[in-house]
């Protein structure tokens, strides 16, 4: 009997492990997302930064090439990073998706702060973020 409450006692320790696991794989998974988020959000605010010296130089006519890498730059680093948001989106079939995502790409050079707005709603409706705190 005692070698019988013995296994059983080993299974609930190896059941309750691999639970274990697989919960901080998620929540791992997780704050991935939420961080490939915050960090486009942080890139789209120097992008907007950059773009509004990048109008007012122009209102001057002093734009330099510089100005135009670093915005260029900038468009490449969000591009990385959101690209991670969007590989796994849960919903990126639906027409709303395509939808923000056609937006986003046409708006990110001329009005980057459509686009972080749109990027917020779209964080605030990915299901794969739901309880980062927990």
């Amino acid at each position: 009997m005692e070698a019988h409450n013995g296994k059983c006692i080993s299974r609930y320790i190896l059941h309750h492990k691999l639970r274990r696991a697989e919960s901080d794989r998620q929540k791992w998974y997780r704050e991935k997302i939420f961080d490939c988020y915050r960090t486009s959000i942080h890139v789209l605010t120097k992008l907007i930064q950059k773009y509004f010296e990048y109008e007012v130089n122009l209102s001057f006519n002093k734009v330099i090439t510089q100005d135009q890498i670093d915005l260029e730059k900038l468009c490449l680093e969000f591009h990385s990073e959101f690209s991670i948001v969007v590989a796994g989106y849960p919903d990126k079939d639906s027409e709303e998706f395509k939808e923000a995502l056609r937006k986003i790409i046409e708006n990110l050079r001329n009005d980057p702060l459509a686009v972080r707005t749109l990027v917020t709603e779209l964080m605030e409706n990915d299901t794969r973020i739901k309880g980062i705190n927990n």
